[in-house]
Order: C-alpha cells, then sequence, then structure tokens
C-alpha cells in the first residue's frame, strides 16, 4: 500500500512486544557481538514456541559467547553446549515436589507488574546472609542491581541443601525459581525429543547460577540440572526475578537512553546505536573532591557526567602542583584522550560535589562509539592546545600521535 508521499507500512500485530523482549534480553546479557546473539536470541524462540506448539522440542543451538571467561549463568548457556539429552530418572527432592505443569503464557511486561509485587522475606540468620551476600556478588545479572533492590533479592533468597542425584530443575517443565550456586557441581542436560539422545551441556562447579530463562519468557524449561555432589543453591522465587532482576535492568535501560539522548557526542549515533551504549553502560557515585581517574595511570575506561560535575587538573613537571584545566557538567565527557592514543592518562579529574558518572569500559569504546571518533578527534586537538597555551610546551603523553583505530 502506498500514498501520494510515498511508501507506507502497516506494523504486524506482535512487533512492538517482540522488540520490546529482544530489548529486555540485550539489557540483561550484555552482549559482545549483538548480530551474533541476535541470531541466537531469534532461533531459539523459534524453537521455544514450536514447543509450545507441539511442533519441537524447545532446544536450543547458540553460539558460544565471545567474552572469554565470562560467567555462564542461565539456560541459553545451558543449551548452547548441546543440542539435545535425556534426563536420567532421578531422585526429586522435598522442595521439588508438586510443580506446577508447564503452561504458555505472555513474557515479562515491567511496566505492569510493578502494582501487583508483593515483597517476599524469608528469615535467614546472620551467617545465612553472609555467606549469600558473598555468593551473589559475583552473579551476572545482579550487577545492576541498586543497593535497596539488591537487599531485597537477599531476603527473598531461599537456602536449599541438595544431595547427589537430586534433579534441580526438569526439561519442559515450567521454570518457577532462579537458582545461584553457593558450592557443589551440577551438570546441565537437554533432550532431543525425537532420539532420545542425551547430552551434557554445561557443568557448574561451585559457582554461577541457572535458569532465568524460563522465567523471562514463561517458556518451559530449555535443560535438566541434577546436582552431582551434595552442595547448597539459594533459590529465588519467580515475582522478586521479575520485579526487581529484570526490572532493574529495564529502568536502567530507560534511564540511560533519556540521559544520553542529551549528550552531543552521541548525535553522531543512531537511536539503537545509543540504546546499545546505554546497555553497555555502568554507573558510579563520587563524593565531593573524590578522585576519579589520576593523571599518569593507564586509562581503560571513558565517562558521562551524570549528574554533578567535574573538575580536570593537570599537574606541572617542574613542581608538582595542579592547574585546573577545565570543569565538566551533566552531559559532558572525559577519559577518551586515554582510549583513543593508548597513552596514559594526562590529567586529574575530581568530582565536585556528590556526582555520579555513567562509565563505559574500553572493550565497549570503540565497537560502539566508533561513529563518534572523529568528533572526538576534533575535540582531543582543541584540549592540546588549551595544554600548550597553559603550559608552553608539547611534551605531555596528551600530545602524543592519535592512533585512531575505529571498528564500525
Amino acid at each position: 500500500m502506498s500514498s501520494p508521499t510515498g511508501p507506507s507500512f502497516e506494523v504486524p500485530d506482535g512487533l512492538q512486544s517482540l522488540l520490546q523482549d529482544f530489548t529486555v534480553s540485550v539489557l540483561r546479557r550484555r552482549p559482545t557481538n549483538l548480530v551474533h546473539f541476535a541470531a541466537a536470541y531469534f532461533r531459539r524462540l523459534d524453537l521455544v514456541n514450536s514447543a509450545v506448539e507441539g511442533d519441537a522440542v524447545a532446544v536450543l543451538t547458540v553460539p558460544a559467547r565471545e567474552d572469554s571467561g565470562a560467567e555462564t549463568d542461565d539456560d541459553l548457556d545451558i543449551a548452547a553446549a548441546a543440542a539435545a539429552a535425556a534426563a536420567e530418572a532421578g531422585k526429586v527432592p522435598p522442595w521439588r515436589a508438586n510443580r506446577r505443569p508447564s503452561v504458555a503464557a505472555p513474557s515479562f511486561d515491567p511496566e505492569k507488574s510493578e502494582a501487583t509485587y508483593q515483597r517476599k522475606i524469608v528469615p535467614k540468620s546472620d551467617e545465612q546472609r553472609r555467606r549469600l551476600t558473598e555468593t551473589v556478588k559475583h552473579i551476572l545479572l545482579f550487577r545492576s542491581l541498586d543497593r535497596v533492590s539488591l537487599s531485597h533479592v537477599i531476603d527473598a533468597m531461599q537456602e536449599l541443601s541438595v544431595k547427589a542425584g537430586d534433579m534441580i530443575i526438569e526439561q519442559d517443565q515450567e521454570g518457577d525459581n532462579f537458582y545461584v550456586i553457593e558450592r557443589g557441581i551440577f551438570e546441565a542436560y537437554v533432550t532431543d525429543s525425537v532420539s532420545g539422545e542425551r547430552r551434557l551441556g554445561v557443568t557448574y562447579n561451585h559457582s554461577g547460577s541457572f535458569g532465568e530463562l524460563a522465567l523471562m519468557y514463561y517458556c518451559p524449561r530449555a535443560a535438566t540440572v541434577i546436582a552431582k555432589t551434595d552442595g547448597v543453591l539459594w533459590s529465588l522465587d519467580l515475582d522478586t526475578f521479575q520485579q526487581k532482576v529484570l526490572m532493574s535492568a529495564f529502568k536502567n535501560r530507560k534511564k540511560y537512553e533519556a540521559f544520553l539522548a542529551a549528550v552531543s557526542l552521541l548525535s553522531e549515533l543512531t537511536h539503537y546505536e545509543r540504546q546499545n551504549v546505554a546497555d553497555a553502560l555502568k554507573e558510579r557515585e563520587y563524593d565531593d573532591g573524590e578522585p576519579i581517574l589520576f593523571q599518569g595511570d593507564p586509562g581503560n575506561e571513558m565517562f558521562f557526567v551524570e549528574e554533578g560535575s567535574v573538575k580536570v587538573m593537570r599537574r606541572h613537571s617542574d613542581n608538582g602542583l595542579e592547574t585546573q584545566v577545565n570543569h565538566l557538567e551533566k552531559g559532558a565527557y572525559f577519559g577518551e584522550l586515554s582510549l583513543i592514543t593508548k597513552q596514559p592518562r594526562a590529567a586529574s579529574c575530581y568530582s565536585v560535589g556528590r556526582t555520579r558518572v555513567c562509565v563505559l569500559h574500553v572493550s565497549d569504546f570503540e565497537r560502539l562509539l566508533g561513529p563518534c571518533l572523529e568528533v572526538m578527534r576534533r575535540n582531543i586537538d582543541s584540549y592540546r592546545s588549551q595544554l600548550r597555551e597553559i603550559f608552553g610546551d608539547a611534551t605531555s603523553a596528551a600530545a602524543a600521535p592519535l592512533r585512531v583505530e575505529a571498528s564500525v
């Protein structure tokens, strides 16, 4: 269908919901290769939908993550290692009794769930709370939580002692809990519905987490997880997982999107590219006068001023005294010089008042800000001119030749 002014398109039913789900998944996992992740995501979704319709089993075949050493913490990683497997008949512990049958339901809608959420508190001793707090420090999904939300998550988690042979989750059953491993070895298997062949997917050795995929999408479990040894797990219920973990990721993304839209540098990026930057940001807060970075240190991060302000100080080589060379307000950025020149920090930066910054790691810098590098290069040339005016020479690391290695 077309109009006098040009073609007109009808948005298919379900497209908005589909893209929203994908966006939340990208935000949660922060993939290093978005194209590979998208291919795996929609392949998985197609197989899950086929399973719900009775045409195929909900089993995924997904490329391994590029970021070596990254935590393998969910059903996506479980399914990545094998296309099928049949879980051995295992002893069902008391805490798995009376599980609900598998159902298909709409995926999590973060904007609608808050009104119905009721906080859950499972009593814990001081020792249990200490152990749990230490355990969740390394869980990727919890890193975006603020202090209050993390406290609510810890309040809601329940300790589970498991024995070797216990079946923790069962493939094709409904997911009702997310699990964090304190200790013990756990093996994940997936089952081919046609051949009945079982293959080992992932082995967890005393760390990690699993089970969130089914909670996010109300889809059947993609694998069976069995305890290989005695161990201890902490379980988090569906409502708390969605309301605290997913809602936190959703709110952070919305907040960062609004902030980044006002950053002049990012006018070079498309809306989609700015969303990717929002997904990669980490937030930090500093008290008045607190150092954010030091002159001479290696640089592996870039900063955006979200609230407050920052003073940029340059140290004299002869007497060691610092001179202020810039003052940065909300929406400004700094720290990019070292990332572009591959040189140590050319100045120190200090918080002025209570200041909040968003941090972009070097691993994401060129991948996400490639289109902005020319703008940053012009700004760096201006900054160098300011340094020469103040210090009368160009012998500092700031005068080193630029080596722009954009990766678009």
